[in-house]
C-alpha cells in the first residue's frame, strides 16, 4: 500500500465516497441511508470506523446494537455491518485491522459477542467464510458469523 493507513471516525461528508465503495464491494442495501449513518454517526461515534490513504476512503467498517421493540436480544450482543475495502486494497491486512478494531470497540463497550451477516448471493460468500472464520475464529450459522470477544 502506497502511503499510510490513517484510522478516523466517520464524518457527514464521507457518506458519498463510502456509499460508492459499498456499491463498488456490492454491501450497498435498499437500507442504506444517509440519514440513518449521520444519526448514528452522532449518537455512536466510535462505532463507524473509516480507513484512509493519502485522504482517499479505502475501508470502513460499521458496529451498531439494533433498537428492537421488546428485544429478546442481550445487551452484550454487538454486530458488525459494512465491512468494505476497496478491492485495491484487500489482501494487505486492512480487512483484518478494521474488524479487529471494530471488535475492540465493542468490547469496551461492554459486547460479549459479535454478529454479523452475509449475503448468501454474494459472489465472494466463501472468502468472506475463509477470512472470518478461518482466519478470525467466528462460527458460521446459517449466514449469521458470530464470535465471542
Amino acid at each position: 500500500m502506497n502511503g499510510d493507513i490513517i484510522f478516523r471516525e466517520f464524518k457527514p461528508e464521507d457518506y458519498a465516497e463510502i456509499e460508492e465503495l459499498w456499491r463498488t464491494t456490492e454491501l450497498l442495501s435498499l437500507h442504506d441511508n444517509r440519514k440513518t449513518y449521520e444519526r448514528n454517526a452522532v449518537n455512536y461515534p466510535d462505532q463507524f470506523i473509516v480507513a484512509e490513504i493519502n485522504n482517499q476512503i479505502v475501508g470502513t467498517v460499521y458496529g451498531f446494537v439494533p433498537f428492537l421493540m421488546g428485544s429478546l436480544i442481550p445487551d452484550s450482543i454487538g454486530y458488525i455491518g459494512h465491512l468494505a475495502v476497496h478491492p485495491d486494497h484487500q489482501g494487505k491486512s486492512l480487512g483484518s485491522q478494521l474488524l479487529k478494531e471494530i471488535c475492540r470497540r465493542h468490547k469496551l463497550n461492554d459486547k460479549k459477542r459479535v454478529f454479523l451477516f452475509v449475503n448468501p448471493i454474494n459472489k465472494r460468500k466463501k472468502d468472506l467464510q475463509r477470512f472470518y472464520c478461518d482466519k478470525h475464529g467466528f462460527k458460521k450459522i446459517l449466514y449469521l458469523y458470530h464470535k465471542k470477544i
